[in-house]
């Protein structure tokens, strides 16, 4: 439903509100407001199911 992206990094996800379901490589992430997330970009990663709407969140790159 959602494209996954790849990227060299790591990226920094920060939720502000809402929930979701976030995913990574074969993990799954339930995350809601406050919850935080450091991965590696090159894994395929992205939302795979919002919860409740709106959702919003911060996601932070670095290479």
């Amino acid at each position: 439903m959602f494209p996954l992206f790849q990227h060299p990094g790591t990226e920094f996800i920060y939720m502000l509100s809402g929930r979701m379901v976030y995913g990574h490589g074969s993990y799954e992430y339930a995350m809601e407001a406050g919850d935080s997330l450091l991965l590696d970009g090159e894994g395929p990663h992205g939302p795979l199911e919002l919860l409740d709407l709106p959702i919003q969140f911060l996601a932070i790159s670095a290479k």
